[in-house]
């Protein structure tokens, strides 16, 4: 029992495995290609200028065939049926690049379905299409006209041409013959076999008129839900709103739909149009709770964006916005709440600079009053406390920051103009006889080092030299009485 059981499981992977590999890549998509081409030469379809599409669903991988088309490799017949009854029942939508992609897959699922060696030898088979793939540019092409395709038998007058046709290829390939042999004189006529086979599926799917048999409301929402991602994916939101609008006509969108076609919009970064679906949903389901909390999470994002570039009044309001809708978010009100603290924060730190700014000019113009009566190192203590002030202006507010570095610059430059002053007030009062130095201690300012030090030996010089002059102007008064 054991042993039939192991043999039944190994049968089944081979027959996976055979079907996945009908046909090589480059052959599969040369065949859908050349399908498309051919309709659009004979006006079935405007398909040459979707044919990026086309080749698109001729490429995908094994796994990704799998779960678009769940029986595509293991009944491929029973797979095409059903694509085809999906893809009328949608077609009133239009032909448009989703649906070339689908019928790109479709093309793919019938030449893996019409490819000879399918089910040969797996080592034989491989060799075959390996040969065929290497040769696919050359072959000879029988094409024939467009047939319907009304039910499995079209696949079963086929099968029977494939199997004498493989009988033939594996007996020349075990023989050492390989390509040589029958398949060299046939190949052309192989490849043309499955291009005939993907146009009649095509030419029916496009041309026949009624209602489809057995598509479901869901398997139409399925198609529509699979379409947007594939918009989506492609990021044009102009492309995604016309998609949108022909799906509108087949008259299946539920608030479900809805709300899963705004979230794929909103994790791709379209949280705008995103939050248009919600609303949309709500005027369906006004007591949807999943989309208000989505909507107040639209806004709680922009908000943390504008916090996060300082913009805090913007932030305030973003916040509060989410609240609005969402009275109930368990972050929104916090949030808030933060966000005005900082803007009470942030005013009072811009109005203290503000005033440091405006007591550093006061101190400036006390300075030069003292100038003007050549109270040099008065002023000069004064314009050092200004300095001091615009210095820790920090880079937080730009304007203000402007306006320190400004007072910077005229105090810098102010205190090189009084050194000169100084240094001449400092020639009259002391004469070639004075101790100390100084124009030496005004260069020391200049340099902006030992500042405390300098203010202090500038006004004992000054005090000195008051004191040793003071007999002479006492003099020289009692002279003039």
């Amino acid at each position: 029992m054991r042993n039939n059981t192991v043999r039944l499981a190994l049968i089944g992977l081979l027959c996976f495995s055979t079907s996945a590999a009908a046909w090589g890549p480059q052959s599969q998509i040369a065949i859908v290609s050349t399908a498309g081409r051919m309709l659009a030469k004979e006006r079935v379809a405007p398909l040459s200028r979707m044919e990026r599409e086309i080749r698109q669903g001729a490429s995908l991988t094994s796994g990704e065939l799998e779960l678009l088309m769940p029986y595509a490799e293991t009944q491929p017949v029973r797979a095409i049926l059903g694509e085809m009854e999906v893809l009328r029942a949608v077609r009133e939508a239009g032909v448009d690049p989703y649906f070339a992609f689908r019928l790109g897959v479709l093309g793919k699922v019938t030449a893996i379905a019409t490819a000879p060696m399918r089910t040969a030898e797996p080592v034989y088979r491989r060799m075959y299409y390996d040969d065929v793939d290497q040769r696919i540019t050359r072959p000879g092409l029988d094409l024939k006209p467009r047939e319907m395709v009304d039910s499995a038998t079209y696949f079963a007058r086929l099968d029977r041409e494939i199997e004498a046709r493989q009988a033939q290829l594996e007996r020349d390939y075990r023989a050492g013959l390989g390509f040589e042999g029958t398949a060299r004189a046939t190949f052309g006529q192989d490849i043309s076999r499955s291009i005939n086979a993907v146009g009649d599926v095509w030419y029916t799917v496009l041309q026949r008129r009624g209602i489809a048999a057995g598509v479901s409301q869901e398997q139409k929402r399925t198609y529509i839900r699979r379409a947007m991602a594939f918009y989506i994916d492609r990021g044009s939101l102009g492309e995604i709103n016309a998609a949108y609008k022909r799906f509108e006509t087949l008259n299946v969108h539920t608030a479900d739909l809805m709300k899963e076609i705004g979230d794929m919009m909103y994790e791709a970064g379209m949280r705008e149009r995103a939050v248009q679906e919600y609303l949309a949903v709500l005027e369906k389901e006004p007591d949807r709770r999943d989309v208000v909390r989505r909507i107040a999470e639209y806004y709680i994002d922009l908000a943390d964006e504008e916090l996060d570039n300082d913009r805090l009044e913007t932030a305030h309001d973003y916040y509060a916005r989410a609240l609005q809708v969402d009275p109930l978010h368990p972050f929104a009100e916090a949030k808030r709440l933060t966000t005005a603290r900082l803007i009470r924060d942030r005013d009072a730190r811009l109005a203290a600079t503000r005033a440091a700014i405006a007591q550093g000019r006061d101190l400036e113009e006390s300075a030069e009053l003292r100038a003007d009566t050549r109270r040099y190192a008065e002023a000069i203590t004064q314009l050092r406390d200004a300095l001091e002030l615009y210095r820790e202006v920090t880079s937080e507010f730009v304007i203000e920051r402007r306006a320190a570095q400004a007072g910077i610059n005229r105090v810098t430059a102010r205190l090189r103009d009084m050194r000169a002053g100084l240094q001449e007030s400092a020639a009259e009062l002391t004469g070639a006889g004075s101790s100390i130095d100084v124009a030496d201690l005004a260069d020391t300012e200049g340099a902006l080092q030992r500042e405390t030090l300098y203010k202090r030996m500038i006004e004992n010089a000054y005090e000195q030299e008051l004191e040793r002059l003071r007999p002479q102007v006492e003099l020289r008064i009692d002279e003039q009485n």
